[in-house]
């Protein structure tokens, strides 16, 4: 009963995180095809009613979404506009709580050759936690967040040394789904990983 029952909150769990951005995602484009309709409106009763059974006003507004979106998309390749983004991320989206860890699952999800989230293990011999690195000092030194659980989102960053972080090949995302769990599927995740006695890596 009580492996049935987490099987039904790590399923739903797993759903909910998945879905979650492509929720915020549509009903983004849904406000934005709204406000655009709105202000094409005038413009749209100087044509038919509707087209192809959609109402003018928002054919026009998602013509124009899609126009804007690839202009933006071709700004976003030059070399203004890769600053620009950066200077949004680091001036604005960082400073949002979690951000860095989310933007980390969606670089590691699609792939991506920029992809800066690395999953380690922090502490020593007997005593080891999951954590994420963020940032790479110049003198050696690491930037790590440390998750905690049920809530991967929220945890401490610290400052350790490399001796302290033993990095280990585990997708960020199957880390945050067994964090989800209170360590749940973790004997699968790190098997041969640890070593026995005393816990060695």
């Amino acid at each position: 009963m009580k492996t049935l029952y987490r099987f039904f909150r790590t399923t739903i769990l797993g759903g909910v995180f998945f879905l979650l951005p492509l929720v915020l995602v549509v009903m983004g484009l849904n406000k934005i095809l709204h406000f655009v309709a709105k202000i094409v409106k005038p413009l749209a009763q100087a044509l038919p009613e509707t087209v192809s059974g959609f109402e003018t006003p928002y054919v026009i507004a998602i013509c124009i979404v899609f126009l804007v979106s690839f202009l933006a998309g071709l700004i976003a390749r030059t070399t203004l506009g890769t600053r620009l983004k950066a200077w949004i991320e680091e001036s604005v989206l960082q400073l949002i709580p979690g951000y860095t860890l989310l933007k980390g699952l969606g670089d590691q999800a699609g792939d991506s050759e920029t992809a800066k989230m690395q999953t380690a293990l922090l502490g020593g011999p007997g005593n080891w936690s999951f954590c994420f690195i963020v940032e790479r000092h110049p003198n050696g030194y690491l930037t790590v967040f440390k998750p905690s659980a049920p809530s991967p989102t929220s945890g401490a960053v610290m400052f350790v040394s490399p001796e302290q972080v033993k990095e280990v090949d585990i997708p960020v995302m199957e880390v945050m789904r067994c964090l989800m769990r209170d360590g749940g599927g973790s004997v699968e995740l790190l098997r041969d990983k640890l070593k026995s006695g005393g816990g060695s890596i």
